[in-house]
């Protein structure tokens, strides 16, 4: 019951902040902010889903949450950069550190989060083969 408010009452908080962000001027550090919060948002919904087993938020979850732990370094290391240097500096190095996201996300997240998709929504199986062949 308490986790139940601590986890919506954290989603709304992380939803709320990344809406004030983004009424703000842009630029390259309030971006990797909301997408670090965004990121904190699924990682949230990840663990809301996993108590309530709720299979369909929690396919969503892994799919776009999945892998925090590979992005908060180099999100942090991009935020602090972005503060500090102008961005040409500090954009020509940032997708070296993003690899082992990456490859998470695609042997990991992406076949979890579709198999659990097709346990939820077996007529969605011959979509998405029909899909992948394309």
């Amino acid at each position: 019951m308490f986790s139940d408010f601590v986890l919506i009452f954290g989603m709304s908080l992380l939803f709320l902040v990344v809406l004030f962000v983004l009424n703000t001027k842009p630029d390259d550090s309030k971006k990797v902010l909301i997408f670090f919060f965004i990121n904190a948002f699924f990682f949230l919904l990840y663990y809301y889903s996993f108590l309530h087993k709720a299979r369909h938020l929690g396919a969503i979850a892994i799919l776009f949450g999945s892998g925090t732990g590979f992005l908060l370094g180099p999100l942090l290391l991009f935020y602090i950069k972005s503060l500090v240097l102008p961005s040409q500096k500090y954009l020509s190095h940032l997708f070296v550190h993003l690899i082992p996201f990456l490859i998470y996300w695609l042997v990991i997240s992406l076949p979890l989060s579709l198999d659990m998709l097709l346990v939820c929504f077996p007529g969605t199986g011959m979509f998405i083969r029909n899909l992948l062949i394309l």
